[in-house]
């Protein structure tokens, strides 16, 4: 039994993803960031924190994706200079995400499940082919029914290990 000593808000993976070697952390809209101190107590992991400005990127998994080892696809938009300097010095690879891109198709919200498949909503031309030219296999799929929802592709997957 885990037991939080935390009464603020914490979205979990829709704030939290862990890449490997520690949690990047969004907070702002519906994750406090006091949350973090107790996740990395509780896990024994570090935390990245990473200040989301944008209501329209109100979770970190709508503007920042995980790709292979050492690279991650982000909507620079959502968030702060600080926050942006932590990307860049912790990934060798950053691709930036167009806005309107990432407002119209929630292309932030992509899935790379192998670090070489991109699972991403269609229609995100500069985004599909930004990840073709780094050598990944992009796979448009239909999800404008979640998107109404809030979310996509990294929403309605369900990894096991």
């Amino acid at each position: 039994i885990i037991e939080l000593n935390f009464k603020g808000k914490f979205e979990a993976n829709g704030d939290a993803l862990y890449d490997g070697r520690f949690i990047w952390g969004g907070h702002g809209f519906r994750t406090d960031l006091e949350a973090y101190s107790e996740i990395s107590r509780l896990l024994e992991t570090q935390v990245i924190s990473l200040k989301l400005v944008s209501e329209d990127f109100y979770h970190l998994d709508t503007c920042f994706a995980l790709l292979a080892k050492g690279e991650v696809a982000i909507v620079k938009e959502a968030f702060d200079s600080e926050s942006l300097d932590k990307i860049y010095r912790g990934f060798k690879t950053v691709v930036e995400i167009d806005l309107l891109e990432a407002k119209k198709n929630f292309a932030g919200n992509l899935h790379c499940p192998n670090e070489k498949d991109v699972i991403l909503q269609s229609g995100s031309l500069r985004l599909n082919q930004k990840l073709r030219d780094l050598g990944y296999q992009v796979h448009e799929v239909e999800t404008s029914e979640f998107i109404k929802g809030g979310g996509s592709v990294f929403c309605c997957k369900m990894m096991y290990y």
